[in-house]
């Protein structure tokens, strides 16, 4: 019996942290703010960008995560000289319609 328990406890652990890294919270983004170096937005989004691009002397970063509803949101972040000019997040329409879908199918 105390195995079992161990075993379960060491189980909800791992999932815990694994579910963690790609988690976000409106409390996340709120924490990200103008002036920001890529050093700071990586550890307030718990890692590095899913995406970079590079236009016209500005950064741009995407990070791909989980909502508080299990939903998948995109986060734009926008840099200017190594700081935070700009931040953008909505819903990732495309990704959650496929988990719908394949929702819906698993159920039949």
């Amino acid at each position: 019996m105390k195995k079992k328990i161990i075993s379960l406890l060491l189980i909800s652990f791992l999932c815990i942290s694994c579910s963690s890294l790609g988690f976000v919270t409106s409390r996340s983004l709120q924490n990200i703010q103008n002036g920001m170096t890529p050093q700071e937005v990586n550890t307030v989004m718990k890692g590095s960008p899913d995406y970079r691009r590079f236009v016209s002397g500005r950064e741009q970063w995407e990070y791909r995560r989980y909502n508080t509803n299990n939903e998948r949101i995109i986060v734009l972040i926008n840099f200017y000289d190594g700081h935070v000019v700009g931040l953008d997040s909505f819903p990732d329409v495309e990704s959650n319609r496929q988990d719908i879908q394949t929702h819906r199918l698993r159920e039949k």
